[in-house]
């Protein structure tokens, strides 16, 4: 369990969340929430930070957590501490859930390459999700 803020992995996160150049350069962006995990495909989750209080709440898997709890057990994540989550996350209520995810890189050509392609182009985008 990771119960510093000074460790470099809660580091990086935070520098994932705040530096848009460092997302950028690592190809990498920080998804916060349970809906977010459990949108993201297995392939590109990179790490998985879970709080205290949810880990406590996975482990009784009540039957609304079926999905998160099935999940989670497909991929390596670590334990923090309740305050340290919190200082992983820009919302005032996080759900105890932080994963940092790859940007899938797609060219042009495969977007474009079927008969009608459904195309939308955003811009100063807040929140990935």
């Amino acid at each position: 369990m990771i119960t510093s803020q000074s460790n470099g992995r809660i580091k990086y996160v935070t520098d994932l969340l705040t530096k848009v150049r460092l997302r950028r350069k690592d190809g990498k962006f920080v998804a916060e929430g349970i809906k977010m995990f459990l949108e993201a495909p297995l392939e590109l989750i990179e790490e998985v930070y879970i709080s205290e209080e949810l880990e406590k709440k996975v482990q009784k898997v009540f039957p609304e957590d079926r999905a998160l709890a099935e999940k989670l057990s497909r991929v390596n994540y670590e334990v923090v501490t309740d305050s340290i989550l919190k200082k992983m996350t820009e919302t005032v209520t996080p759900q105890g859930i932080v994963s940092v995810i790859k940007i899938k890189e797609q060219k042009l050509e495969e977007i474009t390459d079927v008969e009608k392609p459904l195309i939308i182009m955003l811009e100063n985008l807040q929140d990935p999700g």
